[in-house]
């Protein structure tokens, strides 16, 4: 539980330093990154995050499929709404001002906010838009033409930091999972969408060329529909563990089984008291 904690910690923290370049910017300055205020940032409220869930409950209404969760929020479901990894469509702001220093620019930040007011909102939760369609860091790096020597340096200058403050901090391991790694740089280097969809995606969603379907998408849409899309059986068979990991409600769990077991034409159960078992008797092996 403290690992999932910490995962969600960084998340949401990460998800906050990006909001946080929306502030106005004076053209005759650069916002300096504001390294003090992380550990304020932690209890900040998510309301990107808010909004999403209280948009996808209104999703599962109208479906008639019903609420997933419990809890709809927490550590245990958030990879059941999320298509990209933090580091990536919730990128630090540190990244941007960087790039913004190295290319001695002085009123990017402001189209940087404009540019966000403009496309935030759910194009970068729905799957029929691309990594291009929301203000992903890919976005920022073509749309400002950013050369591939400022991007490597803002990006392993921003994970010097990274990898110091959690060496400071050792009780926040999960923030190392907000590190760029270097296949995640090289991805980003290409300037191919597709490229990066597949780098960045997370574990859980469905992947087709730039698009990548979550695990909600699915539940609230028909096989009908996923087939039009272009999901195969086989990308759903490969995420079938993923699905089954999830506490669903009962009632949610058997009918995202049903739709899964229509799509896959055989039976799919999703229960988990099986693996809990299967669970117990690994730790029992083991002391």
């Amino acid at each position: 539980m403290k690992k999932k904690l910490a995962l969600i910690l960084a998340t949401a923290l990460l998800i906050v330093m990006f909001t946080a370049c929306m502030s106005e910017t004076p053209e005759e300055e650069q916002t300096e990154p504001n390294n003090n205020n992380l550990q304020a940032n932690e209890q900040a409220d998510d309301p990107v995050n808010e909004d999403l869930l209280q948009e996808l409950d209104c999703s599962f209404a109208s479906t008639g499929m019903p609420v997933p969760f419990e809890n709809t929020g927490g550590d245990e479901n958030w990879h059941f709404y999320m298509r990209y990894l933090s580091r990536f469509s919730a990128f630090s702001g540190m990244i941007t001002d960087e790039i913004a220093r190295q290319m001695e620019w002085t009123s990017t930040n402001k189209e940087f906010d404009e540019a966000v007011r403009e496309m935030w909102g759910y194009g970068g939760w729905d799957p029929q838009s691309g990594v291009m369609d929301f203000p992903s860091l890919l976005w920022y790096i073509i749309e400002f033409d950013v050369p591939d020597e400022v991007i490597v340096y803002a990006i392993e200058k921003y994970n010097e930091w990274m990898f110091s403050f959690v060496h400071e901090n050792t009780y926040m391991p999960g923030f190392l999972l907000s590190i760029f790694t270097e296949e995640d740089i090289a991805a980003l280097l290409t300037r191919d969408p597709a490229i990066v969809t597949a780098q960045f995606a997370e574990e859980t969603a469905i992947v087709i060329d730039d698009r990548a379907f979550t695990p909600a998408w699915l539940y609230i849409h028909t096989p009908d529909e996923w087939r039009e899309a272009g999901i195969t059986m086989e990308m759903v068979e490969e995420k079938l563990d993923v699905y089954s990991q999830f506490p669903f409600v009962l009632e949610a769990e058997v009918a995202f089984a049903e739709k899964l077991s229509e799509f896959m034409e055989e039976e799919v159960s999703l229960a988990r008291e099986q693996q809990a078992v299967e669970s117990d008797e690994l730790v029992v092996a083991d002391s």
